[in-house]
């Protein structure tokens, strides 16, 4: 009975795979303990940034995943990290859905301001089933403290330091942790 509910569990997981592959929909998390949503698929010809960035970050991340082997074999981590910076409105997310889209992966977000150390390691952990996921990590900037030079940076970084003390106050993470 178990190995038939183990192959009917491992099947049902490929068939729902296979759909989200051929959608035209990306899964999208949110949150740990909240269902996922889904958007439309996005074409990375769709988007529009300064000399054309998104397609060299697609480029370089197609070439990390053609490469796997390579890393194992000179025993590298297989893990590829990207920051994408900007104003509001410059393409960042829009660059995430337009690459999860071509790749066929899932997006995760995780609010980095709003989550304890324990639960960032459960979000992180590999779920049994689950497709390839790029984790988009929101409010990186809310972890750092800077120097202060003048009156209004002193200003902003009291704020910044009394919003990093809630941050540890609920268990929050640092830096150092991510």
């Amino acid at each position: 009975f178990i190995k038939q509910l183990m192959h009917d569990v491992t099947e049902r997981v490929k068939e729902k795979q296979d759909f989200f592959k051929k959608s035209n929909r990306v899964r999208v998390n949110v949150g740990y303990d909240t269902p996922p949503s889904f958007k439309l698929k996005r074409s990375l010809d769709s988007i529009f940034t300064c000399d054309d960035v998104h397609k060299d970050l697609y480029k370089d991340i197609k070439n990390f995943i053609n490469n796997e082997e390579l890393y194992r074999k000179l025993n590298y981590p297989y893990s590829y990290s990207a920051l994408l910076h900007g104003v509001p409105g410059s393409g960042k997310s829009s660059t995430i859905l337009a690459i999860a889209s071509e790749l066929n992966y899932e997006i995760c977000y995780i609010n980095l301001s709003k989550i304890s150390l324990e639960t960032l390691q459960k979000r992180l952990r590999p779920d049994y089933g689950m497709t390839n996921r790029i984790f988009v990590f929101e409010d990186i900037d809310a972890l750092t403290t800077g120097f202060a030079t003048t009156r209004k940076d002193k200003k902003q970084q009291s704020e910044t330091d009394s919003a990093i003390d809630r941050l540890v106050e609920l268990g929050g993470i640092s830096l150092s942790d991510l």
